[in-house]
């Protein structure tokens, strides 16, 4: 995947590509030309993402990106590891429980070892940050409820494939 990543990084704006797909016995060849990726594709493949991660979804973009997540089982950071845990979750909204805004503080990759975050205030922020952890297959998210002391600020893990099992490399382009 790298390799793949390194060889799109040296196509310049404007040149043409043709790439190989291949699936079982069918190959097919596509002809694309590169553009430049300005802040309005960052966004783009924010929102792209975003609809691919179904537990999330954008409410706000500004002043700071503010996420609804719908669901009550989450990868949560806890003890050097990650397990299926809620999120530490209030009601938004008396009419639906199940429903809680987080501010998306920032997003990239935690682990024991090590941590890797960027501050996603902006949605074309999220959408580079995305095409930098896509490749290792998993997404971890600092979230915060409104009004809530930074000391709260909670980590969630999404792996792109869906399943924990599962490491779904994935460029963004």
């Amino acid at each position: 995947m790298e390799e793949v990543l390194g060889e799109f990084e040296k196509v310049l704006p404007g040149a043409s590509v043709v790439l190989t797909l291949k699936s079982g016995s069918t190959v097919k060849k596509v002809s694309i030309t590169a553009g430049e990726l300005l802040d309005q594709q960052l966004e783009d493949i924010g929102l792209y993402v975003m609809d691919q991660i179904t537990k999330m979804s954008l409410v706000e973009k500004q002043p700071n990106l503010l996420v609804s997540l719908n669901e009550n089982k989450y990868y949560k950071y806890q003890g050097n590891k990650y397990s299926s845990a809620p999120l530490n979750k209030a009601s938004n909204s008396p009419s639906s429980p199940s429903y809680s805004n987080y501010y998306l503080i920032a997003a990239g990759i935690v682990n024991k070892d090590f941590v890797n975050m960027w501050k996603t205030e902006q949605l074309k922020y999220f959408g580079a940050v995305m095409r930098i952890c896509g490749i290792a297959g998993v997404v971890d998210f600092y979230l915060l409820k409104p009004n809530d002391n930074i000391e709260n600020v909670q980590t969630m893990r999404h792996y792109l494939s869906g399943d924990e099992n599962i490491l779904k490399e994935t460029l963004w382009y």
